[in-house]
C-alpha cells in the first residue's frame, strides 16, 4: 500500500501553499529540466516555475507530515522525493502555490493488470486516512513517451486544526522494473482548473531510459 507516498504528496502541498511562511526556503533555481542519470528519469517543469531539489525539500516534508499525521520522521526518509516544481518560491506570500512533485519508490514488479490495481489501492488508502476523498477521474492506463503507467484525479480535504484545506490532485504513476515514479500535480481545488494545462504540459515531458 502506497500510504507514505500519499502522505508525502499531501505534505508537499501543505508546505508549499499553506505553511510556506513557516519554512526557510532551500536553494532554488528556475530550472525547467530535471535529469536523474542514475535512475534514468527526466521531467520538465511548466515554463518559469521554480525547481527545488528533492533532498532539500525532504526535511520540510518531514515536518509537515508530523504536523498533519504524527507519522515518525522515518516515514518521510523512506520516500524518494526527486524534485518539486512550484509556481512560486517556497517563502511566497501567495495563498496558493501549485506544484508538480516527482517521487520514486521501490515496489514489487507489476503486470499491466496490476498497475490499475495499484492505482485503486492508492485511492483506497486515501479513504482509509479519512481525508474526505472524492475521485473525479477514474484510474486508467496511459502511455507517455513509451512509458506505461496509470493516471487518475481526486479531491481531498486536509484538516489542520480548525482549518479545512480542499486540495485537488492529478496523478500519474509510471513503472520501471521494481520502481514506481509518481508525478503528483496539486493545487487548491478552487484554483486547480486554471493550472491543469500547465500540469499536463509537464507530465508530457516525462521520460524513462
Amino acid at each position: 500500500m502506497p500510504l507514505r507516498k500519499i502522505v508525502v504528496s499531501t505534505a508537499v502541498m501543505i508546505a508549499l501553499s499553506i505553511s510556506a511562511g513557516m519554512f526557510l526556503a532551500p536553494l532554488q533555481a528556475k530550472s525547467a529540466f530535471y535529469d536523474n542519470k542514475t535512475m534514468g528519469v527526466t521531467l520538465s517543469s511548466p515554463d518559469g516555475w521554480i525547481a527545488t531539489p528533492g533532498e532539500a525539500f525532504q526535511g520540510m516534508v518531514t515536518k509537515a507530515i508530523d504536523d498533519v499525521t504524527k507519522t515518525p520522521d522515518q516515514a518521510a526518509q523512506r520516500m524518494g522525493i526527486l524534485v518539486v516544481f512550484s509556481q512560486y518560491p517556497l517563502n511566497t506570500k501567495n495563498t496558493s502555490n501549485p506544484s508538480v512533485t516527482l517521487v520514486a519508490e521501490l515496489i514489487n514488479a507489476l503486470s499491466a493488470e496490476s498497475k490499475l490495481d495499484y492505482a485503486k489501492k492508492y485511492l483506497n488508502t486515501i479513504n482509509v486516512m479519512g481525508s474526505s476523498m472524492k475521485v473525479t477521474k477514474k484510474a486508467k492506463q496511459v502511455t507517455i513517451n513509451k512509458c506505461e503507467g496509470v493516471t487518475f484525479m481526486y479531491e481531498s480535504v486536509v484538516n489542520m486544526g480548525t482549518l479545512d484545506i480542499k486540495l485537488k490532485y492529478l496523478v500519474y504513476i509510471f513503472f520501471k522494473n521494481n520502481v514506481s515514479f509518481t508525478i503528483s500535480c496539486a493545487d487548491k481545488t478552487e484554483t486547480f482548473n486554471k493550472n491543469v494545462k500547465l500540469f499536463e504540459s509537464s507530465v508530457k515531458t516525462f521520460t524513462l531510459r
